[in-house]
C-alpha cells in the first residue's frame, strides 16, 4: 500500500464520505450503470448530497456521465490508473487506524 498516493487520491477526488460510499459501491460492481436514485437507495444519503458528489466525481474523472431520456446515469472510468487507485483506496480501508486518518482528515476538510 502507498499511503500517500492513497491520500492524494482521496484528497483530489474522495473528499467526501458520500464520495467514499459511491467509490466502493462502483469498485465492487465495475460494470454497473446507475443513476443517483439508485445510489441514493445505495448511500442512505439525501439525493441533493448523491447528485453534487455524482458530478463532482464525473467531474475529476473517477465516473463517466452518461445522458439517458429524462436522467443521466454514471458509470466507472474505464482508466485502469484509476480503477487501481480506487481498489488500493477500499483495500486500504480494510486497515482500521489507516481507515481512521483518513475520514478525520476528510472530516475536517468538510467543515
Amino acid at each position: 500500500m502507498n499511503a500517500e498516493r492513497i491520500i492524494r487520491f482521496v484528497h483530489d477526488r474522495l473528499d467526501s464520505l458520500t464520495k467514499w460510499e459511491i467509490g466502493r459501491f462502483f469498485n465492487e460492481n465495475p460494470y454497473a450503470l446507475e443513476t443517483a436514485d439508485t445510489l441514493v437507495a445505495v448511500t442512505h444519503r439525501e439525493l441533493q448530497q448523491v447528485t453534487l458528489a455524482l458530478e463532482q466525481l464525473a467531474d475529476s474523472g473517477v465516473l463517466l456521465r452518461e445522458e439517458r431520456p429524462g436522467t443521466v446515469a454514471y458509470r466507472l472510468s474505464a482508466d485502469p490508473h484509476l480503477r487501481a487507485l480506487l481498489a488500493e483506496f477500499v483495500s486500504a480501508c480494510d486497515d482500521r487506524d489507516f481507515r481512521a486518518r483518513l475520514i478525520q482528515d476528510v472530516l475536517r476538510r468538510e467543515e
